[in-house]
């Protein structure tokens, strides 16, 4: 399949990371905003009422799928079978479909924003030949799903014109009301290791200000501790 994603070194690499797995609320969050993926979440979820137990079962399987070397072999089909029957309503009384490219790509983009944070964060600023970089390798891990990449921006500053455009859209939703607790204060899974502090600075501006978050100075110097403790090689 052209595009398919292939295993590679480099920055890339950190989406293998645990500091990716604690960044997750940063991503989730803003999910939980999108009001198809909040419907969905509510109306289909395999782990009712926990979010990172919901989470731990998909993550890493969408992870892994960036590194397989064949990924049309299995990768669509699978997509397909998992995705298919989840649709419905929305909040908003809009059909919803999880196979949508415009629904299942702005969940893939909370994931390349997150691992952006991640390396920031844990490793250091990135130059921009490594933003490039890194998004090129997204975007053969998006690729790899066999959906449509029409929604795909071309370049890392598409990327970042979209994804600004499309989180000043997004609002409170069911989902982020009902897993607010969960989403600051994990109880399961990677996330569950991060101090709730750290978690308050490491969300996206929108979800913070959907969560009534303002990270305080004892935040930063509690985010600044744990990041260092756990920073990337």
């Amino acid at each position: 399949m052209a595009g398919a994603a292939t295993p590679e070194p480099g920055l890339f690499e950190h989406l293998r990371s645990r500091q990716f797995l604690f960044m997750l609320p940063r991503a989730v969050s803003l999910q939980l905003m999108h009001p198809a993926i909040s419907a969905a979440m509510l109306e289909h979820s395999p782990s009712p009422g926990f979010v990172w137990l919901h989470k731990q079962r998909s993550v890493p399987p969408t992870i892994d799928m960036a590194f397989d070397p064949h990924p049309e072999s299995w990768i669509p089909r699978r997509i397909v079978v998992t995705h298919d029957t989840i649709r419905g309503t929305d909040a908003d009384g809009h059909r919803y479909h999880s196979l949508d490219p415009q629904v299942f790509h702005f969940q893939h983009a909370t994931y390349v924003d997150s691992l952006f944070e991640t390396i920031t964060r844990f490793r250091g600023p990135l130059d921009a030949g490594e933003r490039r970089s890194v998004y090129a390798s997204c975007c053969r891990w998006y690729r790899a799903y066999g959906i449509s990449d029409a929604p795909l921006p071309p370049t890392v500053e598409d990327f970042d014109a979209y994804f600004r455009d499309r989180t000043g859209a997004l609002a409170v939703t069911p989902a982020l009301t009902r897993y607010r607790g969960q989403l600051l204060r994990p109880r399961q899974w990677w996330p569950a290791a991060v101090p709730a502090g750290a978690i308050r600075t490491f969300l996206h501006p929108v979800a913070a200000r959907a969560l009534g978050v303002r990270p305080s100075a004892i935040d930063r110097a509690v985010s600044a501790a744990f990041t260092s403790a756990s920073s990337l090689g």
